[in-house]
């Protein structure tokens, strides 16, 4: 079983690809925004200008909640709790469940996904003060708490 820093360090790893990515389609997005005018050919140029220039604001936008979430984890580093809370991690047979911080499904081949649950999503109030041991509802599935990392 894998230990409460492993699964932070993979949940890491991940937010710091998706900060890189990030980057790195926002340097993108600046080259192509960045025309010398003078070298300007026609008005279609200019729209393609437009167009990165409004991508490379859409990258940055979601260059914010990717930072908060590192932010977060951070927080969270080292946290240890036998019941379920926030920065809890939950380990079930084909799951493992961060709690308190929503992040796209981390996909493991031939060991449980990753998923991150908001303080702010309807199954977070269910899910605090669980124990190992304990079941609880996901979608129509049952599902039973492992461990509490």
């Amino acid at each position: 079983m894998e230990t409460r820093e492993q699964i932070e360090a993979i949940i890491k790893r991940d937010f710091e690809q998706r900060l890189h990515d990030l980057k790195s389609s926002i340097d993108s997005a600046d080259s192509l925004a960045d025309i010398d005018e003078e070298s300007v050919r026609d008005r279609e140029d200019f729209s393609h200008q437009n167009e990165a220039t409004d991508l490379k604001s859409a990258f940055k936008s979601r260059l914010v909640p990717v930072k908060a979430g590192l932010e977060y984890l951070d927080r969270y580093d080292g946290f240890n709790s036998h019941i379920s809370e926030e920065g809890s991690i939950l380990v079930t047979e084909n799951l493992i469940i961060y709690l308190g911080l929503s992040f796209e499904n981390i996909e493991r081949n031939n060991q449980q996904d990753i998923i991150g649950i908001s303080t702010k999503a309807p199954i977070y109030n269910s899910l605090v003060g669980l124990k190992a041991g304990n079941t609880f509802k996901l979608g129509e599935q049952s599902v039973t708490i492992q461990s509490i990392l």
